[in-house]
């Protein structure tokens, strides 16, 4: 699921496979169409690293895809899963929910003031 804000930076839940691991994601995945406005996004992002997982409440993992013109910030349930484990369902819901309003909330109040 993609939620579009502002300022190229769209807010995702999605299910990846990190180094081979099934695993469900919540990201703020920045894209302005440009790759030199999307590094000097990201670059201010990170510059305000400490900030944003205060605000977040842990911390995140930080991708600049060096190899595309996107990067991302994102955060990890915390056990591997597939789509197939339906039992899972309940809880991973619960945390993307959760996790998602933290993350963009996090990101937004830097957005806000760039």
């Amino acid at each position: 699921m993609t939620f579009k804000t502002r300022k190229g930076v769209s807010f995702v839940v999605a299910f990846c496979r990190p180094g081979g691991t099934p695993r469900l994601r919540c990201e703020a995945y920045v894209d302005t169409g440009d790759n030199h406005t999307t590094s000097e996004l990201y670059a201010t992002l990170e510059s305000r690293r400490g900030e944003i997982e205060g605000t977040f409440g842990e911390k995140l993992e930080w991708s600049s895809l060096e190899k595309r013109r996107a990067s991302r910030v994102s955060a990890y349930f915390p056990q591997p899963i597939l789509v197939e484990d339906e039992e899972q369902w309940p809880q991973a819901w619960n945390w993307a929910v959760v996790t998602m309003g933290r993350l963009r909330q996090a990101i937004e109040l830097v957005l806000d003031e760039t």
